[in-house]
């Protein structure tokens, strides 16, 4: 939808006008092609890839790498509340005991 709608603004010529776009958007490639043809992913160039790739994944996974800043957030809600609990889970038991559960 969103192609479609600068397609039509961009080869109208009175669309253009009243939105004051003087110049056409140049054409950026996706970062999957431009790494393409610079040799990113030839496994000549880059003989061990796998090893580097495997090593900075379990990096990743044992230092919790977190770049967004609401997950950034919520880990750090999570670690100031850590102790707080909304249920007291010694009266959890008798009272479902009591109900048939």
């Amino acid at each position: 939808m969103k192609t479609a709608m600068m397609n039509y603004i961009l080869r109208s010529a009175g669309e253009r006008k009243r939105l004051h776009i003087l110049a056409f958007p140049r054409s950026v490639p996706p970062s999957s092609d431009t790494i393409a043809l610079r040799g990113g992913y030839s496994s000549e160039k880059f003989v061990d890839w796998h090893k580097s790739k495997l090593k900075a994944e379990t990096e990743i996974k044992l230092k919790c790498l977190v770049n967004n800043i609401v997950m950034s957030s919520l880990i750090n809600w999570w670690w100031d509340f850590r102790d707080i609990s909304l249920v007291r889970f010694k009266g959890i038991r008798p009272f479902a005991e009591s109900t048939g559960y």
